[in-house]
């Protein structure tokens, strides 16, 4: 039998809040959760990631910046992401306290890929077929694109559900 999975795997972690402490432990926990994802072949699909993306809503802002790169959390030196490639981005299209770490890099690790149905196709109307086509300096045109957003690799994105 090929493809067989043997374990259940999961990238959705509960979240313990949003706080600037509850932050930094949730992003240890996705982390962990990241890197524990394997293959068919128990081989590991990131073992040591090191390119990441934070997106979250910018009502927590202040929180993540604290948690992620603040020099002091708690009296203790914060090594968190200590070594990583963080970037941090703060969406509106993003509410309440959910939000997810995703691997940076190569487009066949990332979570989800783009593609190109119909490319987009500028079409002006020819004046010789279409009295329309031009009318006091007005030129008529249209565009047209199909594009669809797919999964390419669940185990790149992590959701915090808080």
């Amino acid at each position: 039998i090929l493809g067989a999975e043997t374990a259940t795997q999961s990238n959705i972690v509960t979240g313990t809040g949003v706080t600037t402490a509850l932050i930094a432990s949730d992003f240890a926990s996705a982390l962990a959760r990241l890197q524990g994802f394997v293959g068919q072949n128990a081989e590991p699909y990131f073992e040591n990631p090191s390119r990441l993306l934070v997106l979250a809503s910018p009502d927590n802002r202040r929180a993540f910046l604290e948690a992620l790169t603040g020099q002091i959390l708690s009296n203790t030196s914060n090594v968190q992401a200590d070594g990583l490639d963080l970037q941090m981005h703060f969406t509106a299209r993003l509410t309440g306290n959910d939000w997810y770490l995703s691997v940076r890099g190569e487009a066949d690790s990332l979570p989800l890929a783009f593609q190109e149905s119909k490319a987009v196709a500028p079409e002006v109307m020819d004046p010789a077929v279409s009295d329309e086509s031009f009318d006091h300096r007005v030129v008529k045109a249209k565009v047209e694109g199909q594009y669809e957003v797919l999964y390419n690799q669940w185990q790149s994105m992590i959701h915090v559900n808080n």
